[in-house]
């Protein structure tokens, strides 16, 4: 799981099983582990196994600071969109506030 059938052939999914955690603490650990760090939610470790999926770090770290500036500058439109009040939306901002600020 975590790919998409284009027709043609299978890619890696852009996004997945993300589900945002309101929490107090910066760290965060994930179900799976997938890299040198285990289960640690880190840029590092995730960009570490860049190369199972055929993508150089530079070109893994490119698309990873695309999808943290578009979560930055998107998210809390979205959640407004979806209905979310303004309180459950000031809850949910901790999920957010390591997402990179649009530059």
């Amino acid at each position: 799981h975590g790919f998409l059938f284009d027709g043609e052939g299978w890619r890696l999914s852009p996004l997945y099983d993300v589900v945002p955690k309101p929490q107090l603490g910066l760290e965060r650990r994930l179900v799976l582990g997938v890299g040198p760090e285990g289960r640690n939610a880190t840029i590092e470790n995730a960009l570490a196994g860049a190369a199972v999926f055929d993508l150089s770090h530079d070109d893994a770290k490119a698309i990873a600071e695309n999808m943290s500036r578009t979560v930055a500058t998107r998210w809390e439109q979205l959640f407004t969109e979806a209905g979310i009040s303004a309180a459950d939306r000031k809850r949910f901002a901790t999920c957010f506030r390591l997402a990179a600020p649009a530059s």
